[in-house]
């Protein structure tokens, strides 16, 4: 038997919270469903918690999901992320394009990734798709649990595909730099955007359906098809 080595003789094993620490430090975490608030009256307005979460970029769900108030409650939720934004020039940033995001891990930023969890603020004219990119919208989760212009959402009676105003609308997103997203979107219609669109898309917040049957989870062939 060969006798144990003296604590310290070739160094202590590193602990698995060190080790956590050093991945957390040099990976880029981004939590795609959450937003982050100043406040004040905190110690260091709050800023120290989020630093030691390691997250490097949050990404709040803004705009209402109702299509009657949704573009009028976005456009006004943008302004407000962009003024809290240049509040804090220091520990912030908005979020607009890929360089972006090794920008905020490198200057110790907390970046910020816009996003809606439905596409009514765009309403039927592709060309408010323009209008919040200008904005720094970056993100559209295509429906949210019903049907909309785009398709269906998972809890919808009917599980039909994309429109073709769906599909233009992809497309569209796909040249403008923008995160097609389907956490919510039903099950054909996550076939089709994995079909139609010409770059990455993302399952934002959602589950593997064989281990959990909600009815937002996506099954192994559309996770396959991701």
């Amino acid at each position: 038997m060969i006798p144990a080595a003296p604590s310290g003789f070739l160094g202590d094993p590193p602990s698995s919270l060190s080790i956590l620490d050093d991945i957390f430090k040099s990976s880029i975490i981004i939590d795609d469903l959450s937003g982050f608030d100043p406040k004040p009256s905190l110690p260091d307005a709050g800023f120290s918690v989020v630093k030691e979460s390691g997250i490097t970029i949050v990404g709040p769900t803004l705009g209402d999901v109702e299509p009657e108030t949704a573009f009028h409650t976005t456009v006004e939720e943008l302004g407000k992320t962009a003024e809290l934004i240049s509040r804090y020039p220091d520990r912030m940033m908005l979020i607009r394009s890929f360089p972006d995001i090794a920008k905020a891990k490198q200057e110790n930023k907390l970046g910020v990734l816009a996003n809606v969890q439905n596409s009514a603020c765009i309403g039927r004219d592709l060309k408010n798709l323009d209008l919040f990119y200008s904005l720094g919208l970056r993100q559209i989760q295509l429906t949210f649990n019903w049907r909309n212009w785009v398709g269906d959402g998972c809890t919808e009676r009917t599980q039909a595909g994309l429109s073709y105003f769906g599909v233009d609308m992809v497309k569209r997103m796909n040249e403008l730099g923008m995160i097609v997203d389907v956490g919510h979107t039903g099950y054909q219609s996550t076939l089709d955007a994995v079909e139609v669109s010409g770059k990455p898309i993302v399952y934002s917040h959602t589950n593997c359906k064989a281990l959990c049957d909600h009815p937002r989870n996506k099954t192994d062939e559309q996770i396959k098809a991701l």
